[in-house]
């Protein structure tokens, strides 16, 4: 260790040449490095979704889900599997050991499904998905807000930003809040009485006619019935309205005559305000690789180029933007560091001059610099829980630089040393000690990098 210190003190260029190289790689990565407010975690578990149309839940199970359970019976290294059924579509987790890679799993599986589509219904879909606890996360909502417009001149706007807002490459997801619509048949009692048509028949035939997809709770009110529409089925309102009943003398009368047939937005459905002002909101998720500043940047680039072509009394306002606590973190991180700079300057200052105590004070950004460049070489990136790693590591080199320095003037002020001497052995005659305590602080997170959790594996980045 002592030949290192020797080294590094008696070749000064080799030295300054080296902080030089740091700095400029630690600036050359950082505009490509990934900031973000949480870290991208890869779980070892596969989502599979299945849709079947129109189908029951028992339909789908022995119809699909038996089938691919079958086929996916021999998959190994699995810790759980759980099947989720309900109408039209089920859900398999798969949870594999850790240390499996899951993209091989990935391709495995989906050459299984693969292998069985053909003994599968026409109209099953079956996606195979890897899931991260980041994709339940939403990096920003914006809200188009009018307190004039109606609900479809809102989400007409709505629609045409969310359309915008998917032609940005680093957004992953973008998704649009609105009320879910029905198909509401409004029936003429006294007409249906007249020719002999009852509820129940009704009933029949609009679930007949919409077979493709379920047509939900069927609602009779003292006029009414609701008929939830989905996106197979009936294609239009002109499709329930000229579905066909058979009357007391056997000949056909189209719904229209019998009814009224409205689109409206669910009863049920709930509301979004803003400043007591109706809303639809557009919800975000980032790539997984995305830097925040920039989607945001990107994000509002959207919003501005729209700016002019919206309605009166209509604007686009910010509700969440997660970019605004990855700035306020390292606003914070920036801080500490000043702070950190400013107490081992003034701590030296008093032992070791000025000099000496701003050289040594320089260590905190070298060493976070060096630690930029450490973290582009991985996919963990700059995000909160790195965040903590820095500040954690921060206390310790401010404490190894006091001690160091305090020994470096010892030397040349008691033993008579000069500078370069003093500096040597001062560094090496403690440089056990402080890697000892260093890694005893160390040691006590290395435990998070072994566990295996979800947790475990989230704070794998301050590790």
């Amino acid at each position: 260790m002592r030949a290192v210190i020797e080294f590094v003190v008696t070749n000064r260029l080799f030295t300054i040449l080296f902080m030089f190289v740091v700095v400029l790689a630690a600036l050359t990565n950082l505009p490509n490095l990934r900031i973000s407010q949480l870290p991208t975690v890869e779980m070892p578990t596969l989502l599979i979704d299945v849709t079947l149309p129109g189908a029951s839940a028992h339909e789908i199970e022995q119809r699909v889900i038996n089938p691919v359970e079958e086929k996916l019976e021999t998959t190994r290294d699995l810790n759980r599997f759980e099947t989720a059924i309900s109408n039209s579509r089920a859900n398999i987790l798969m949870e594999y050991s850790h240390g499996v890679d899951i993209d091989d799993e990935y391709v495995d599986i989906n050459s299984k499904i693969n292998n069985i589509m053909a003994e599968l219904p026409d109209e099953t879909e079956i996606t195979v998905a890897k899931q991260s606890p980041i994709d339940i996360i939403v990096s920003f909502v914006i809200a188009v807000v009018s307190s004039t417009a109606t609900d479809s001149e809102r989400v007409a706007v709505a629609e045409e930003l969310k359309r915008k807002l998917r032609e940005v490459p680093n957004l992953a997801e973008v998704e649009l809040m609105k009320p879910d619509q029905e198909i509401r048949v409004e029936l003429d009692l006294a007409r249906l009485h007249r020719y002999g048509i009852d509820v129940a028949q009704v009933h029949q035939a609009i679930q007949g006619n919409n077979r493709f997809l379920p047509t939900g709770t069927f609602e009779l009110g003292d006029k009414a019935i609701s008929v939830l529409a989905f996106s197979g089925g009936y294609k239009s309102l002109d499709a329930p309205r000229d579905t066909l009943l058979l009357t007391k003398t056997g000949s056909a009368l189209a719904l229209r005559d019998v009814a009224t047939v409205t689109q409206a937005i669910d009863k049920n459905a709930l509301r979004t305000r803003v400043d007591g002002a109706a809303a639809t909101m557009v919800t975000m998720k980032m790539s997984a690789d995305a830097n925040v500043f920039t989607v945001r940047d990107e994000i509002i680039g959207v919003i501005e180029s729209m700016q002019d072509d919206l309605p009166v009394d209509t604007s686009i306002e910010w509700l969440f933007d997660v970019a605004d606590g990855v700035d306020y973190k390292l606003r914070e991180l920036f801080t500490n560091i000043m702070q950190g700079i400013v107490i081992l300057t003034l701590v030296l200052l008093f032992s070791v001059g000025w000099r000496s105590g701003l050289i040594i004070a320089m260590m905190l950004p070298i060493s976070l610099l060096l630690s930029v460049v450490g973290l582009s070489a991985t996919d963990y990136g700059i995000q909160e829980i790195s965040l903590a790693g820095f500040v954690i590591s921060l206390g310790l080199i401010v404490d190894n630089g006091i001690v160091v320095g305090e020994n470096v003037s010892k030397n040349e002020t008691y033993r008579g040393m000069n500078s370069m001497e003093a500096a040597i052995d001062g560094a090496s005659s403690v440089m056990s000690p402080l890697l000892s305590a260093t890694a005893t602080t160390a040691l006590a997170f290395a435990p998070l990098f072994l566990l295996t959790s979800p947790t475990g594996l989230f704070l794998h980045s301050m590790v």
